[in-house]
């Protein structure tokens, strides 16, 4: 990473033209009304196709139809692996930090393969954001709906009645996120064939956000090759972390390497690196960086160095 020498008050002016930065970037990704249109609902991989034609790889899956990712081969002589990264949700296979750390990867020796991760349905992001935070303060995990059935607030209603519905409600939300969380599962194990399929062996996959939990349980999984995990800024729900220790123990350490902001809040970060000790998983091993939080684009030749120093040990 290209480090420069400035005053502070230089520092303050480049850190806002990079954020600004940031932001044209992706707003160059939306050229008309009719694929602005298309980010909102999808990850605009027709206008990625056009934008990329020599990176962009259509894959193909049985029962979810297909997916773009774009795709970059190693800028050295011998290849190291490859990198799959999953970007944070609602991210494209090119927007912020997604497609930002395909360049250093490929100067690093790796080749490079992104892939977008679609937004959850609004209802269904709403219930999950009410279940966290009902959880995080120790209160009941519902769907918001049901809320004010589990509280007692309505005492005239029978107590078996108001757990069969909140049992209902739970059902339901885990029946659509276990469908979405599949779609994802077949598009990154595409991928990964993919990848396969033009001779790389070592595989690291690399989640951003909410992209962590679905390429650690991609990886746990198993399949061919050698394969690695590296979580940058990852956020899980109370359960699906927990859910994903459990996996562990039972298929066995994966090597885990996690990148998270020594600017942001530690509670979390520190609550894994507890929850993973008490496990024994040596395998995991977390690193702050100094990086933005939410981490971006800019961050990326950073948190490259960081992953290459890591698969070089």
């Amino acid at each position: 990473m290209l480090c420069l020498v400035f005053s502070l008050g230089a520092a303050g002016t480049l850190a806002q033209e990079a954020d600004a930065a940031d932001n044209d970037a992706e707003a160059k990704t939306a050229a008309s009304p009719k694929e602005r249109v298309s980010i909102s609902l999808g990850l605009n991989h027709s206008a990625l196709a056009v934008a990329f034609p020599d990176q962009a790889v259509w894959l193909e899956t049985d029962d979810h139809g297909r997916t773009l990712v774009l795709f970059e081969p190693e800028r050295t002589e011998k290849a190291k692996g490859a990198v799959l990264i999953l970007g944070d949700e609602g991210q494209g296979a090119h927007t912020k930090l997604t497609g930002a750390l395909r360049e250093p990867l490929v100067r690093a020796g790796w080749a490079a393969m992104s892939m977008g991760l679609a937004q959850w349905p609004l209802s269904l992001a709403q219930a999950r954001h009410r279940m966290e935070e009902q959880a995080r303060a120790g209160g009941p995990v519902l769907a918001p709906e049901q809320s004010d059935e589990a509280s007692g607030k309505d005492d005239k209603e029978p107590e078996s009645e108001a757990v069969m519905i909140d049992v209902m409600t739970n059902d339901t939300f885990e029946s659509q996120s276990d469908k979405q969380e599949a779609k994802v599962q077949a598009y990154l194990a595409a991928a990964l064939a993919e990848l396969g399929q033009r001779g790389y062996q070592r595989l690291v996959l690399i989640g951003v956000g909410r992209g962590a939990g679905p390429v650690a349980r991609q990886a746990i999984a198993g399949g061919e090759g050698d394969r690695s995990v590296v979580w940058i800024a990852p956020q899980f729900g109370p359960a699906e972390l927990k859910a994903l220790t459990q996996q562990l123990e039972a298929t066995g350490p994966v090597p885990l390497l996690e990148l998270t902001s020594s600017r942001g809040a530690r509670k979390s970060a520190d609550a894994r690196v507890i929850m993973m000790k008490r496990r024994f998983f040596t395998a995991y091993t977390q690193q702050p960086v100094a990086m933005s939080s939410p981490p971006k684009a800019r961050n990326a030749g950073q948190l490259v160095g960081r992953v290459a120093a890591w698969l070089s040990d």
